[in-house]
């Protein structure tokens, strides 16, 4: 059973091949990335945890969360080329405003546009949010200390994501030609419309007592079916090779959802 990171120690083996030493220090649990907008201007920005033990000394972030002794160098460097193919194919261009001349778009009747990828291999992408999943169970620290997945499904995770290790995205796509196994899980991937200042950039909250699962980091929102056994077929949602479809929310729905999630804090705070 993997151990969750608040009891590892430089001995232990890799949470996900489980054979080399986990030697490796600072592994993100949520691509930098994805949460690296939380940290721009930060003259103008600072970004403060606060939870229901702390909620009259709330504490300064510096950086996204990261973990000790988790991964071994090979695995870090492989989530590493995942991470990177995602930030290059999808997210470097709707930051820079790309996204309707890279991507098929439509717009819906209430304001969200929905991109569609036309050259991103999607399967990369799977393994991607796989592999967030993966770190967002096994991390230890605030707000992934209840996130929990089953422990069958985890197992599952973790064998997929070995099954198509690579040292670069060339390994990685020689390795899925090869293999026709691959098991999808459903998923939502939403961000603004508007990336600026007027838009507000989320704190990473996760919620594994949902269906679909729910992770909100700066300027994503993820949602994972992992119990549905025949997913709904939405426009929003990803469910095998059709292209990965991102929904870009106007920005007076995405400024709801942090609200949203401080309501639910509170409502977890016990009362005196």
């Amino acid at each position: 059973m993997i151990k969750r990171a608040d009891k590892r120690k430089l001995s232990d083996n890799c949470c996900l091949c489980q054979n080399e030493r986990s030697t490796k220090k600072n592994s993100h649990i949520i691509p930098k990335f994805m949460g690296k907008v939380l940290f721009e201007n930060n003259d103008k920005r600072q970004i403060f945890g606060v939870t229901a033990k702390n909620i009259d000394k709330p504490f300064i972030y510096q950086d996204t969360a990261k973990e000790d002794y988790i991964f071994c160098p090979s695995c870090e460097s492989y989530l590493s080329v995942l991470e990177g193919y995602f930030a290059q194919q999808i997210h470097n261009l709707i930051k820079s405003n790309r996204g309707p001349v890279y991507f098929e778009s439509l717009f819906d009747n209430v304001g969200s546009q929905f991109l569609k990828t036309k050259l991103v291999e999607p399967r990369l992408v799977y393994l991607l949010i796989d592999s967030i999943l993966f770190r967002c169970h096994i991390a230890s620290i605030f707000p992934f200390e209840r996130f929990l997945i089953d422990k069958n499904l985890l197992e599952k995770i973790r064998l997929q994501l070995l099954r198509f290790k690579g040292n670069n995205t060339n390994e990685i796509f020689t390795t899925l030609n090869q293999n026709s196994d691959f098991e999808y899980r459903t998923f939502m991937l939403g961000t603004p419309l508007n990336w600026s200042e007027s838009v507000s950039a989320a704190r990473v909250n996760v919620n594994s007592n949902t269906n679909p699962v729910i992770i909100l980091t700066g300027f994503y929102l993820i949602m994972i079916h992992l119990n549905e056994q025949k997913p709904r077929e939405q426009v929003y949602l990803n469910n095998g090779l059709t292209g990965i479809k991102i929904t870009l929310m106007p920005d007076s729905f995405w400024n709801m959802i942090p609200d949203t999630i401080l309501r639910q804090l509170i409502k977890r705070i016990p009362k005196v």
